[in-house]
């Protein structure tokens, strides 16, 4: 059995059973290709690149370590455990007998690259010779003669292989530079080899990472060096090169926050929007789309209010996320964010009316429907964690807050104060109104070890319904409807909400419910939500705070 697992470390430690390496040998594995560390990204190649070769019989630490325009020992970081010749044939392989004394690689004295020595110069043009001279200079480990990469053959640019060849060399060994720290000399002559190739030849995977390569670090010399300008156009060039889209975004980021301390924001926008309009950005379009409509976005959250055009644009906006997001998760953050803004902007157009006027905006059966679908249901189960509760505590003395004082005839006093040591303890409110979600007392409330807190909501209930009353407690929990115990959970656990699930039968009117939450050490915090067995809110169902008496 062979196993080739090109992952983070998965070869770090083989004599450990608990490391991937580890595990396929103990378990009988006869070869392993693994990492020792984090793998440069050219470390991980394709089945339709190393399958074929493997089925032909080449050795599996060939097939999987080498590609064209890559060097030898690279990519680095990467560990054979077990023969290295390991292959796959029908028949032994017949070896040719190497006769050193006949064909000496090197000469008693000669340095092995230099012109006159073995490795000479390919008549001009002959794209073969050249390709032949190139990958021998590769072999032998030294750097290879300037002019086979100055001066390549023309048909070097047009044809993918020959150009990623081209391009390694030019990137990772150019002009004496050293191996691991290319020089700029090497890395500007591969972005002009890449510049003036031709566009079947730009198509080669190989040649494509490492003109990105050059072009990414000609994008960070311009950043280093505050060049706006230069840092631009370099983005230019990064495009023809099939980037990543995570890599444009980088970049562009990094291009703003330059144009903000160099005081040319307005520059860098128009820059923006001419290139979310420019054809030749292709797929990256969207790139500098969503980047130019998150500029909009953060100048309408800047603002205290909204009119009525603005809540529009923030609409549109919104719209548009959902239809780039792929994701029901992305979308449920993106709708957090908009209803909170609205919220903040534009109060009477939040909650129930904008949840239903975003239902109606796509076809609940498109692909975008679904997912605002899915994030919708999110969103109201987020909002059912009423916070808007009426608090007492914290109390450490066990005596000076037990129910019984607190809660006289089951029901408490809101205007009440207690004494906790020589603290004085009284009810109060720590959210707004418009809040929800989880609820944290660890930073709300101090002290915070070795300590509980109660907290009190009024449930107004329209006609009688049943349900179940989900809770979640960071420690132990116990809660109350009117005074009767209903629930208890004495333990130490982190809050996990809905983890506690309490079937509860209301009648038409207002109800009280009480929770006590306990606190160790670590995290304090609490849920709770009133939901039907869909997991849906409870209809005519409405959580408020209540008044203490003086306020009444």
């Amino acid at each position: 059995m062979a196993i080739h697992v090109t992952h983070s470390g998965s070869a770090a430690d083989v004599v450990s059973p608990d490391s991937l390496a580890g595990r396929a040998l103990w378990g009988g594995a006869y070869w392993y290709f693994g990492s020792t560390a984090e793998p440069f990204l050219t470390s991980f190649q394709p089945p339709s690149y190393y399958g074929p070769r493997i089925a032909k019989g080449t050795p599996f630490a060939s097939a999987f370590r080498l590609r064209t325009a890559q060097n030898f020992w690279l990519p680095w970081r990467l560990m054979i455990v077990g023969d290295a010749l390991c292959c796959l044939r029908t028949k032994e392989a017949k070896r040719k007998e190497y006769k050193l004394e006949a064909q000496p690689l090197v000469r008693a004295g000669e340095r092995l690259l230099t012109p006159g020595g073995p490795v000479t110069l390919p008549p001009k043009g002959d794209l073969a010779a050249w390709q032949a001279a190139l990958r021998l200079a590769r072999w032998c480990g030294d750097r290879p003669i300037s002019s086979l990469l100055s001066e390549p053959p023309a048909p070097a640019l047009a044809d993918g292989p020959s150009l990623g060849l081209l391009l390694s060399e030019c990137v990772r060994t150019y002009a004496g530079t050293g191996i691991v720290q290319p020089g700029e000399g090497g890395i500007q002559l591969a972005r002009k080899h890449w510049l003036a190739a031709k566009p079947e030849a730009q198509a080669d995977y190989a040649a494509r990472v490492y003109a990105r390569q050059a072009l990414g670090h000609l994008a960070d010399l311009a950043l280093a060096a505050k060049d706006c300008a230069a840092l631009q156009e370099r983005l230019a060039e990064l495009l023809t090169a099939a980037p990543s889209g995570p890599l444009v975004n980088r970049f562009v980021e990094k291009l703003e926050a330059l144009a903000k301390e160099l005081k040319k924001d307005a520059e860098f926008e128009a820059w923006l929007a001419a290139r979310a309009r420019d054809e030749a950005a292709g797929a990256f379009k969207d790139v500098f789309e969503r980047q130019l409509a998150d500029r909009r976005f953060a100048a309408l959250l800047a603002k205290e209010q909204w009119s009525g055009e603005e809540r529009a644009e923030a609409l549109k906006h919104f719209v548009e996320t959902v239809k780039r997001e792929r994701r029901a998760d992305a979308v449920a953050r993106e709708l957090r964010k908009f209803h909170d803004a609205v919220a903040a902007k534009a109060p009477a157009a939040a909650g129930e009316p904008l949840l239903k006027e975003l239902a109606a905006v796509f076809d609940p059966e498109s692909k975008e429907g679904k997912r605002l679908g899915e994030a919708l249901l999110a969103f109201e189960k987020e909002r059912g964690y009423f916070k808007h509760w009426l608090f007492l505590g914290p109390f450490q003395d066990e005596k000076a807050g037990a129910w019984e004082t607190v809660a006289k005839d089951g029901r408490p006093d809101f205007a009440a104060t207690y004494k906790d040591g020589e603290r004085d303890v009284a009810w109060r409110t720590l959210f707004k109104p418009a809040d929800f979600g989880p609820i944290d007392l660890a930073k709300a409330l101090s002290p915070n070890v070795n300590a509980y807190v109660y907290a009190a909501a009024l449930v107004k209930v329209e006609k009688e319904v049943a349900g179940r009353l989900l809770l979640g407690s960071d420690d132990g929990i116990v809660v109350w409807i009117d005074g009767q115990e209903v629930h208890r959970h004495e333990i130490e656990r982190g809050l996990t909400p809905d983890e506690d699930k309490v079937q509860v039968a209301l009648k038409a009117g207002e109800h009280l419910v009480v929770v006590r939450v306990n606190q160790g050490e670590g995290g304090w915090g609490f849920s709770a939500r009133l939901a039907g067995e869909d997991d849906r809110a409870l209809p005519g169902v409405v959580w408020m705070c209540p008044q203490p008496k003086a306020e009444k």
